[in-house]
């Protein structure tokens, strides 16, 4: 590895059993109608900024995360609210959000994240509260709180300036431990942008112990329809993503 070319470092053999099971790749499309989305994303240092990363994928310069929250109004299991804390980073050229872990306040939704995308999810209690001049986030697991942000000041502005990098959750699958490309189809209907400004977060509660956030880069408050897609790539991640990266067949064809 050259200064030039910098790769994670997550030894990914010793994390695997705790890793979600997909059993079948085949899993259609969920769709989950005109939700609200809330993404913050915050610079952090550069201390972890390969540790928390499997070697198939690059850091992402500056190292960030960003906090990707769903609310749910309506769905086939009914209401729910899904709170993820990601790694910013790289396949290729392409961005990408390495899933640490998520937090959902629907027993039977934390069931279908987890069999059907790889979602690394527990239940937990997730409060999205927008007002006229913020949007307050609060995540808590066992009334312990893990996550308080809010966005300040949220300014309209045009859907097409809220860029959401698809997700990376590492699962065992069917194909062994694998990086499973979880890209949702967003079709936003209104958007708001603000400041972001962190209160509390608890790093270890979320799987991402080290990580430091130190600098708000962005915040987004919108509404959008939301789709949870079929599956469509893997990646060994211990491999390079150019050599370990393999295409799903399309369940819809057969």
């Amino acid at each position: 590895m050259s200064e030039t070319h910098l790769v994670g470092q997550l030894d990914v053999t010793a994390l695997a059993g705790t890793w979600p099971q997909i059993t079948d790749f085949g899993t259609p499309p969920w769709e989950l109608g005109l939700i609200d989305v809330v993404h913050i994303n915050y610079e952090t240092t550069s201390a972890t900024m390969l540790s928390t990363l499997p070697p198939a994928v690059h850091p992402s310069i500056p190292p960030h995360l960003s906090w990707l929250v769903y609310r749910v109004h309506d769905s086939d299991l009914g209401p729910f609210q899904l709170a993820q804390t990601r790694i910013g980073c790289r396949i290729g050229l392409k961005p990408r959000g390495l899933l640490t872990s998520a937090v959902c306040d629907s027993p039977m939704a934390v069931k279908e994240l987890e069999r059907r995308w790889g979602f690394r999810v527990r239940l937990g209690q997730i409060r999205v509260t927008p007002r006229n001049d913020h949007v307050n986030v609060r995540v808590a697991v066992d009334a312990a709180s893990i996550l308080a942000v809010d966005i300040e000041g949220p300014v309209l502005l045009p859907g097409s300036g809220v860029p959401i990098a698809p997700g990376l959750n590492l699962a065992n699958t069917p194909l062994g431990r694998q990086l499973v490309q979880v890209d949702p189809e967003y079709v936003i209907a209104s958007a708001e942008r603000g400041t972001p400004r962190l209160r509390h977060f608890d790093a270890a509660a979320w799987g991402a112990t080290g990580v430091t956030p130190n600098w708000p880069i962005s915040g987004v408050w919108m509404q959008a329809e939301v789709t949870l897609p079929a599956l469509r790539f893997v990646t060994d991640p211990a491999s390079r993503a150019v050599d370990g990266t393999v295409r799903l067949p399309d369940s819809r064809s057969g």
